[in-house]
């Protein structure tokens, strides 16, 4: 019988990781995709820290799936979607959705033809819950334990449905907080996998910052383990100098004037 394959988003980052670890105890055969976004500082951060995920869960007895190396995609080979740009617009107005990775996503997904899995809770700090209704969701069995967008119903939330359509949700993160997520990958005996999570949109030093908004996220959600205290230290540091240079700036604008 022919294996299950699973197209999965993987960043390096936690929530997707936990997802890839769950995968490869199963029979499948795991393709991870990785978008390079124009300008994003963390690009080799993420790409290291799949490398190294992917070489230890190789290595693990326990992993049963076919793990393929990650497929890499330059933003700038994506093609244009009227549609899927006018869904964007409209979530972007009416109901002030500024996450701009998923248009990219929806756009490599049409592109590639793929249903694609992405690791995204549906949690108080998500983006995502605050435009996809999760009564739009409905179980997708021929793509393992997964939701996705209701044929029938998730048209009547267009825009929803326009850039979320060819996105699977794993029923296993559905609610997950990232200290569950942690908590469990322990239980699991992958501490190692953990030590190379990558998660943080602003590293200083190599490290992570403690004050972007992947790191606050993972922090409020009881992972600060995931922020060591220097990166946090350092981070808060040069977020300090950043204000006061932004306001030097003001200033002689000011003057200018």
């Amino acid at each position: 019988m022919k294996k299950r394959e699973v197209h999965i988003l993987w960043t390096g980052g936690l929530d997707s990781t936990y997802r890839v670890v769950e995968l490869s105890r199963q029979e499948c055969i795991i393709q991870p995709h990785y978008i390079i976004i124009n300008g994003r500082s963390t690009v080799e951060n993420e790409l290291k820290a799949i490398s190294d995920i992917t070489d230890i869960l190789n290595s693990d007895e326990r992993t049963i799936a076919k793990l393929l190396p990650v497929e890499t995609f330059p933003m700038n080979d994506l093609d244009e979607y009227a549609d899927i740009q006018s869904a964007w617009e409209m979530l972007h107005e009416k109901k002030h959705f500024n996450s701009t990775q998923y248009p990219l996503l929806a756009r490599y997904a049409r592109q590639k033809q793929l249903k694609l899995e992405m690791g995204i809770q549906f949690s108080e700090n998500g983006s995502v819950a605050e435009i996809v209704d999760e009564s739009c969701l409905v179980d997708c069995p021929e793509h393992g334990d997964v939701m996705m967008m209701d044929p029938e119903k998730g048209p009547q939330e267009w825009a929803s449905y326009t850039i979320f359509k060819d996105c699977l949700f794993p029923k296993s993160l559905y609610h997950k907080t990232k200290r569950e997520e942690i908590e469990e990958l322990k239980s699991w005996g992958y501490d190692k996998v953990l030590k190379k999570v990558w998660t943080c949109f602003d590293p200083v030093l190599g490290m992570p910052c403690g004050h972007c908004y992947a790191c606050k996220s993972a922090m409020k959600e009881g992972a600060s383990m995931m922020v060591p205290f220097a990166g946090y230290t350092l981070g808060g540091i040069r977020l300090f100098y950043r204000k006061i240079l932004e306001s030097f700036k003001r200033i002689l604008r000011g003057i200018a004037e």
